[in-house]
């Protein structure tokens, strides 16, 4: 989950996940796609979102940004276990949560940050290819 006025957490998780995906197109055959749903559903138009896949070089054919209602936004920050407290400047603390779900959607493996432990990522997304 990441939000686009993010200026720390939601680049540096986007880049981490970016070189996930280089990593994991070196496999020809791979049928790994990426979501990142918005913490900021009120902020994070389309236009937004289009606009950071721009910034970060998202593939969109192989990454979707998507934003919902902020109740289902609450939801889905409680299913995955992301902590998250907006302040009054608008910004949004959170933890850097990266889920690896199979194609039935159950989250198959979950870590906090990609940087430090890529292998498991690579490990878990191929377990569910």
């Amino acid at each position: 989950m990441i939000y686009t006025n993010c200026k720390s957490v939601c680049p540096r998780t986007a880049a981490d996940l970016k070189a996930l995906d280089d990593a994991l197109r070196t496999t020809a055959g791979t049928s790994t796609r990426f979501l990142l749903f918005s913490l900021d559903p009120e902020r994070d138009t389309p236009e937004a979102l289009r606009a950071f896949a721009a910034a970060h070089d998202l593939d969109t054919t192989r990454w979707t940004l998507m934003a919902s209602s902020p109740d289902d936004m609450r939801t889905l920050a409680a299913v995955l276990d992301v902590r998250f407290r907006p302040d009054a400047e608008m910004e949004i603390a959170h933890t850097a949560v990266i889920a690896i779900c199979d194609a039935k959607g159950v989250v198959r493996h979950r870590q906090v940050g990609a940087a430090d432990d890529r292998a498991a990522l690579v490990a878990a997304v191929r377990a569910v290819e």
